[in-house]
């Protein structure tokens, strides 16, 4: 399994009520969701800390956002979803192109020392 974060800045002046509202259970298009999943995303969330989006996800180890987009090119209700949220976020581009990849400085799983709640 491996661990990814992406960061984007939220576009001056975009509707956050609206990406917030097509991000809640039940309204992110279901074909969307079905494509994540197809794609080998186990996980995703995405966390607001005030102009940025910041996006987490937990996917198979051999997944790639580059073939997420391919594999999802062709599909009309993913572009759609795709150019909604572009119209939303900072910055050119769509899909995986939306977001940029933040690099892993810490992962507590390469540290050692007692586990959480362990005397000592």
């Amino acid at each position: 399994m491996m661990h990814l974060c992406f960061v984007r800045p939220i576009r001056d002046g975009a509707d956050l009520e609206t990406y917030v509202n097509v991000h809640r259970p039940g309204r992110t298009p279901a074909a969307v969701v079905a494509a994540l999943r197809r794609s080998g995303i186990v996980d995703c969330r995405i966390f607001r800390s005030t102009d940025r989006l910041v996006m987490t996800i937990a996917a198979e180890d051999d997944f790639s956002m580059e073939r997420a987009a391919r594999m999802n090119a062709d599909d009309a209700e993913v572009q759609a979803w795709n150019r909604l949220i572009a119209s939303l976020l900072q910055g050119e581009g769509a899909g995986s192109k939306l977001w940029s990849e933040a690099a892993r400085l810490f992962d507590l799983s390469e540290h050692s020392g007692p586990a959480a709640g362990s005397a000592g």
